[in-house]
Protein backbone atom coordinates (compact mmCIF):
# COMPACT_ATOMS: atom_id res chain seq x y z
CA UNK A 1 0.00 0.00 0.00
CA UNK A 2 1.25 3.70 -0.95
CA UNK A 3 1.21 6.14 1.38
CA UNK A 4 2.34 9.25 -0.19
CA UNK A 5 -0.43 9.99 -3.24
CA UNK A 6 -0.70 10.27 -6.94
CA UNK A 7 -1.01 13.98 -6.62
CA UNK A 8 1.69 14.57 -3.65
CA UNK A 9 3.97 12.68 -5.76
CA UNK A 10 3.36 14.78 -8.74
CA UNK A 11 3.07 18.17 -6.86
CA UNK A 12 6.88 16.94 -5.38
CA UNK A 13 7.88 16.43 -8.55
CA UNK A 14 6.42 19.54 -10.45
CA UNK A 15 8.09 21.67 -7.25
CA UNK A 16 11.67 19.96 -7.98
CA UNK A 17 11.75 20.44 -11.79
CA UNK A 18 10.48 23.98 -11.85
CA UNK A 19 13.06 24.59 -9.20
CA UNK A 20 15.98 23.19 -11.54
CA UNK A 21 14.79 25.30 -14.18
CA UNK A 22 14.59 28.20 -13.03
CA UNK A 23 18.07 27.49 -10.92
CA UNK A 24 20.00 26.53 -13.65
CA UNK A 25 20.22 29.73 -15.57
CA UNK A 26 23.39 31.52 -15.22
CA UNK A 27 24.94 29.11 -13.35
CA UNK A 28 29.08 29.23 -14.39
CA UNK A 29 29.16 25.40 -15.54
CA UNK A 30 25.73 25.89 -17.72
CA UNK A 31 27.37 28.92 -18.91
CA UNK A 32 30.52 27.56 -20.08
CA UNK A 33 30.09 23.45 -20.72
CA UNK A 34 28.60 22.05 -23.97
CA UNK A 35 25.97 19.77 -22.97
CA UNK A 36 25.92 16.24 -24.95
CA UNK A 37 22.96 13.99 -23.88
CA UNK A 38 23.44 9.83 -24.24
CA UNK A 39 23.22 6.36 -22.77
CA UNK A 40 26.38 5.46 -22.68
CA UNK A 41 28.49 5.37 -19.22
CA UNK A 42 31.71 6.06 -21.53
CA UNK A 43 31.77 8.54 -24.68
CA UNK A 44 34.59 9.65 -26.58
CA UNK A 45 34.75 12.81 -28.45
CA UNK A 46 37.58 11.95 -30.74
CA UNK A 47 36.42 14.74 -33.17
CA UNK A 48 36.98 17.57 -30.84
CA UNK A 49 40.17 18.46 -32.88
CA UNK A 50 39.19 19.24 -36.19
CA UNK A 51 39.67 23.36 -36.22
CA UNK A 52 40.54 24.09 -39.88
CA UNK A 53 39.74 27.02 -42.08
CA UNK A 54 37.89 27.69 -45.01
CA UNK A 55 39.26 26.94 -48.48
CA UNK A 56 38.74 27.76 -52.22
CA UNK A 57 36.83 25.67 -54.17
CA UNK A 58 38.75 23.79 -57.12
CA UNK A 59 37.82 21.16 -58.74
CA UNK A 60 36.96 18.84 -55.77
CA UNK A 61 36.29 19.20 -52.39
CA UNK A 62 39.67 19.01 -50.03
CA UNK A 63 37.90 16.24 -47.08
CA UNK A 64 40.12 16.31 -43.98
CA UNK A 65 40.42 13.05 -42.56
CA UNK A 66 39.17 13.07 -39.16
CA UNK A 67 42.04 12.63 -36.78
CA UNK A 68 41.87 10.05 -34.02
CA UNK A 69 41.82 11.38 -30.35
CA UNK A 70 41.63 8.95 -27.32
CA UNK A 71 39.53 11.07 -25.55
CA UNK A 72 37.14 9.99 -23.07
CA UNK A 73 34.71 11.03 -20.08
CA UNK A 74 32.70 8.61 -17.73
CA UNK A 75 29.68 9.92 -16.35
CA UNK A 76 29.52 9.45 -12.39
CA UNK A 77 26.38 8.69 -9.78
CA UNK A 78 25.36 11.60 -7.42
CA UNK A 79 22.21 11.62 -5.45
CA UNK A 80 20.14 14.18 -2.93
CA UNK A 81 18.03 12.90 -0.60
CA UNK A 82 15.97 14.40 2.25
CA UNK A 83 13.89 13.01 5.22
CA UNK A 84 10.54 14.08 5.78
CA UNK A 85 8.34 13.54 8.38
CA UNK A 86 4.74 12.01 8.27
CA UNK A 87 3.25 15.19 10.01
CA UNK A 88 4.71 17.93 7.81
CA UNK A 89 3.26 16.22 4.52
CA UNK A 90 -0.26 17.72 3.69
CA UNK A 91 -2.00 17.24 0.53
CA UNK A 92 -0.25 19.94 -0.85
CA UNK A 93 2.94 19.57 0.23
CA UNK A 94 2.82 21.78 3.46
CA UNK A 95 5.91 22.77 4.89
CA UNK A 96 8.25 20.64 2.78
CA UNK A 97 7.60 22.87 -0.52
CA UNK A 98 11.03 25.50 0.51
CA UNK A 99 12.77 22.35 1.39
CA UNK A 100 12.32 20.85 -2.47
CA UNK A 101 13.14 24.31 -3.24
CA UNK A 102 16.67 24.34 -1.82
CA UNK A 103 17.01 20.76 -3.64
CA UNK A 104 16.59 22.14 -6.94
CA UNK A 105 19.22 24.43 -6.06
CA UNK A 106 21.29 22.52 -4.65
CA UNK A 107 21.51 20.29 -7.38
CA UNK A 108 22.06 22.70 -10.07
CA UNK A 109 24.83 24.28 -8.22
CA UNK A 110 26.70 20.76 -7.42
CA UNK A 111 28.02 21.05 -10.74
CA UNK A 112 29.90 24.07 -10.53
CA UNK A 113 32.22 22.30 -8.20
CA UNK A 114 33.27 19.54 -11.06
CA UNK A 115 33.69 23.00 -12.68
CA UNK A 116 35.83 24.88 -11.08
CA UNK A 117 37.98 22.13 -9.68
CA UNK A 118 38.51 21.04 -13.20
CA UNK A 119 39.53 24.59 -13.81
CA UNK A 120 41.81 24.66 -10.68
CA UNK A 121 43.83 21.30 -11.81
CA UNK A 122 43.40 21.54 -15.62
CA UNK A 123 47.70 22.39 -15.91
CA UNK A 124 48.50 19.75 -13.82
CA UNK A 125 49.64 21.88 -11.49
CA UNK A 126 52.93 23.10 -13.65
CA UNK A 127 53.24 26.67 -14.53
CA UNK A 128 53.39 25.75 -18.04
CA UNK A 129 50.90 22.81 -18.23
CA UNK A 130 52.69 19.19 -19.01
CA UNK A 131 52.17 15.92 -21.12
CA UNK A 132 48.74 14.58 -20.97
CA UNK A 133 50.43 11.13 -20.15
CA UNK A 134 52.18 12.93 -16.88
CA UNK A 135 49.03 14.66 -15.86
CA UNK A 136 46.52 11.98 -16.97
CA UNK A 137 43.39 13.78 -14.64
CA UNK A 138 44.37 17.25 -16.25
CA UNK A 139 44.51 15.99 -19.97
CA UNK A 140 42.08 17.13 -22.79
CA UNK A 141 41.56 15.78 -26.13
CA UNK A 142 45.44 16.09 -27.67
CA UNK A 143 48.86 15.41 -25.87
CA UNK A 144 48.83 18.07 -23.29
CA UNK A 145 46.73 19.29 -20.30
CA UNK A 146 44.20 21.35 -20.81
CA UNK A 147 45.91 24.35 -20.06
CA UNK A 148 49.38 23.71 -21.75
CA UNK A 149 51.82 26.27 -23.78
CA UNK A 150 52.59 23.22 -26.04
CA UNK A 151 49.22 22.21 -27.44
CA UNK A 152 50.34 20.93 -30.98
CA UNK A 153 48.96 21.88 -34.12
CA UNK A 154 48.46 19.18 -36.79
CA UNK A 155 49.75 19.25 -40.40
CA UNK A 156 50.68 23.04 -40.17
CA UNK A 157 51.74 25.09 -42.77
CA UNK A 158 55.34 26.37 -43.94
CA UNK A 159 56.04 29.10 -41.33
CA UNK A 160 53.30 28.43 -38.41
CA UNK A 161 54.09 28.07 -35.14
CA UNK A 162 53.78 24.17 -34.55
CA UNK A 163 52.16 24.51 -31.07
CA UNK A 164 49.32 27.12 -29.29
CA UNK A 165 49.05 28.14 -25.75
CA UNK A 166 46.34 29.05 -23.72
CA UNK A 167 48.42 30.04 -20.33
CA UNK A 168 49.25 33.45 -20.03
CA UNK A 169 51.98 34.58 -17.17
CA UNK A 170 50.21 36.84 -14.80
CA UNK A 171 51.96 40.10 -13.18
CA UNK A 172 50.10 39.93 -10.24
CA UNK A 173 46.71 40.74 -9.13
CA UNK A 174 47.53 43.30 -6.11
CA UNK A 175 46.61 46.41 -8.64
CA UNK A 176 44.25 46.95 -11.17
CA UNK A 177 46.99 47.74 -13.59
CA UNK A 178 48.30 44.58 -13.28
CA UNK A 179 45.33 42.66 -14.35
CA UNK A 180 44.57 45.18 -16.80
CA UNK A 181 48.09 44.26 -18.23
CA UNK A 182 47.42 40.46 -17.78
CA UNK A 183 43.83 40.93 -19.67
CA UNK A 184 45.48 42.52 -22.95
CA UNK A 185 48.18 39.64 -23.32
CA UNK A 186 45.66 37.04 -22.60
CA UNK A 187 43.31 38.59 -25.22
CA UNK A 188 46.02 38.95 -27.38
CA UNK A 189 46.65 34.67 -26.44
CA UNK A 190 42.98 34.26 -28.21
CA UNK A 191 44.39 36.12 -31.64
CA UNK A 192 47.85 34.47 -32.00
CA UNK A 193 46.24 31.14 -31.85
CA UNK A 194 45.58 29.15 -35.63
CA UNK A 195 44.01 26.24 -36.99
CA UNK A 196 45.36 23.16 -39.04
CA UNK A 197 45.76 25.44 -42.41
CA UNK A 198 47.82 28.11 -40.42
CA UNK A 199 44.74 30.43 -40.62
CA UNK A 200 43.75 32.67 -36.86
CA UNK A 201 41.48 30.79 -35.22
CA UNK A 202 39.81 34.50 -34.43
CA UNK A 203 39.96 36.32 -37.09
CA UNK A 204 37.83 39.38 -35.69
CA UNK A 205 39.84 41.70 -33.92
CA UNK A 206 39.99 43.01 -30.32
CA UNK A 207 37.18 45.02 -31.03
CA UNK A 208 34.36 44.72 -28.35
CA UNK A 209 33.79 40.62 -27.38
CA UNK A 210 31.44 39.69 -24.37
CA UNK A 211 34.66 38.26 -22.72
CA UNK A 212 33.73 36.42 -18.66
CA UNK A 213 36.28 35.91 -16.09
CA UNK A 214 36.24 33.58 -13.44
CA UNK A 215 38.70 34.68 -10.28
CA UNK A 216 38.68 34.39 -6.80
CA UNK A 217 36.67 36.34 -4.72
CA UNK A 218 39.87 38.58 -4.18
CA UNK A 219 40.65 38.90 -7.32
CA UNK A 220 37.32 39.75 -8.41
CA UNK A 221 37.75 43.30 -6.52
CA UNK A 222 40.67 44.06 -9.55
CA UNK A 223 38.51 42.26 -12.41
CA UNK A 224 35.09 43.63 -11.55
CA UNK A 225 37.29 47.35 -12.67
CA UNK A 226 36.75 45.73 -16.68
CA UNK A 227 32.60 46.51 -15.67
CA UNK A 228 32.62 50.28 -14.70
CA UNK A 229 32.57 53.06 -17.34
CA UNK A 230 34.74 55.12 -16.02
CA UNK A 231 37.46 54.54 -12.80
CA UNK A 232 37.62 56.64 -10.08
CA UNK A 233 39.26 59.38 -11.51
CA UNK A 234 36.27 59.96 -14.41
CA UNK A 235 38.52 58.74 -17.05
CA UNK A 236 36.85 56.34 -19.64
CA UNK A 237 37.34 52.85 -19.13
CA UNK A 238 39.20 51.76 -22.50
CA UNK A 239 38.13 47.95 -22.27
CA UNK A 240 34.42 49.02 -21.10
CA UNK A 241 31.99 46.78 -23.46
CA UNK A 242 34.84 44.07 -23.91
CA UNK A 243 33.76 41.61 -20.34
CA UNK A 244 30.15 41.09 -20.38
CA UNK A 245 30.65 39.93 -16.75
CA UNK A 246 32.86 38.22 -13.61
CA UNK A 247 31.90 35.49 -11.75
CA UNK A 248 34.10 35.37 -7.80
CA UNK A 249 34.05 31.77 -6.39
CA UNK A 250 35.54 30.77 -3.24
CA UNK A 251 36.30 27.62 -4.60
CA UNK A 252 39.34 29.60 -6.55
CA UNK A 253 40.84 31.33 -3.63
CA UNK A 254 44.16 30.08 -2.45
CA UNK A 255 44.66 27.04 -0.07
CA UNK A 256 41.24 25.40 -1.45
CA UNK A 257 40.94 21.36 -2.00
CA UNK A 258 40.14 20.27 -5.60
CA UNK A 259 39.86 16.51 -6.94
CA UNK A 260 39.10 15.87 -10.43
CA UNK A 261 38.10 13.02 -11.29
CA UNK A 262 40.19 10.80 -8.38
CA UNK A 263 43.21 13.53 -8.19
CA UNK A 264 43.32 14.97 -5.23
CA UNK A 265 45.36 18.28 -4.15
CA UNK A 266 45.68 21.45 -3.03
CA UNK A 267 44.78 25.04 -5.36
CA UNK A 268 47.67 27.63 -4.16
CA UNK A 269 47.74 29.83 -6.92
CA UNK A 270 46.42 33.41 -7.63
CA UNK A 271 45.54 32.61 -10.88
CA UNK A 272 42.29 34.01 -12.99
CA UNK A 273 40.67 32.73 -16.49
CA UNK A 274 39.06 34.58 -19.57
CA UNK A 275 36.31 32.76 -21.82
CA UNK A 276 35.09 33.82 -24.71
CA UNK A 277 31.80 33.98 -23.93
CA UNK A 278 30.96 34.70 -27.53
CA UNK A 279 31.34 31.56 -29.47
CA UNK A 280 29.37 28.53 -29.91
CA UNK A 281 31.79 25.81 -28.30
CA UNK A 282 32.96 26.16 -24.98
CA UNK A 283 35.62 25.02 -22.63
CA UNK A 284 34.32 21.86 -20.92
CA UNK A 285 31.70 19.54 -21.60
CA UNK A 286 28.89 18.18 -19.85
CA UNK A 287 28.08 14.21 -20.29
CA UNK A 288 24.76 13.81 -19.10
CA UNK A 289 24.13 9.84 -18.96
CA UNK A 290 20.83 9.64 -17.21
CA UNK A 291 19.12 13.62 -15.64
CA UNK A 292 17.89 13.96 -12.17
CA UNK A 293 14.52 11.78 -11.64
CA UNK A 294 12.94 11.67 -7.87
CA UNK A 295 11.14 9.46 -6.05
CA UNK A 296 9.82 8.96 -2.97
CA UNK A 297 10.44 6.00 -0.45
CA UNK A 298 7.91 4.68 2.19
CA UNK A 299 10.47 2.36 3.81
CA UNK A 300 11.26 2.98 6.78
CA UNK A 301 8.45 4.93 7.75
CA UNK A 302 7.07 2.45 10.19
CA UNK A 303 9.83 2.87 12.68
CA UNK A 304 10.82 6.34 11.90
CA UNK A 305 7.87 8.09 11.02
CA UNK A 306 9.37 9.62 7.93
CA UNK A 307 9.81 9.44 4.73
CA UNK A 308 12.52 10.13 2.02
CA UNK A 309 12.52 12.03 -0.80
CA UNK A 310 15.54 12.17 -3.32
CA UNK A 311 16.71 13.03 -7.10
CA UNK A 312 19.77 10.65 -8.69
CA UNK A 313 21.26 11.70 -12.28
CA UNK A 314 24.38 10.12 -14.18
CA UNK A 315 26.64 12.56 -15.27
CA UNK A 316 30.03 13.85 -15.59
CA UNK A 317 32.09 16.81 -16.92
CA UNK A 318 35.35 17.01 -18.93
CA UNK A 319 37.85 19.51 -20.69
CA UNK A 320 36.46 20.48 -24.17
CA UNK A 321 37.63 23.19 -26.28
CA UNK A 322 40.66 24.11 -24.63
CA UNK A 323 40.73 27.29 -27.61
CA UNK A 324 37.83 29.26 -25.93
CA UNK A 325 39.82 29.84 -22.99
CA UNK A 326 42.88 31.24 -21.62
CA UNK A 327 44.64 31.15 -17.61
CA UNK A 328 46.21 33.68 -16.59
CA UNK A 329 48.58 32.19 -14.13
CA UNK A 330 49.92 33.58 -11.15
CA UNK A 331 51.98 31.20 -8.59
Amino acid sequence: MAFITVNQRKASNTTLFHAMDIYSKGQPWNLFSTIFKTKDQTAYFDWLGEFSGVKEFIDTRDIQALRQHDFSITSRVWEKTIGVKKRDLTPNLGMIKPRIDQMGLTLMQHPNKLFFDFLKGGDGEQAGGGAKGTYPWAGCFDTQTFFSNSHPVYDPDPGVGATNDNITTGTGVDTVAHVTADFESAQQGFFNLHVRSGDPMFDDGPGAKPYIICAAEDIAIFTEAFLREFDTSNNRNPYFGQVAGVIPNARLNTDTTYDVNGHKSTYTQESWFLVRGDMPIRPLIMMETEPFTAEWFEGDRFMSDQYAYGARAEYNLGFGFWQVIQKIYNA
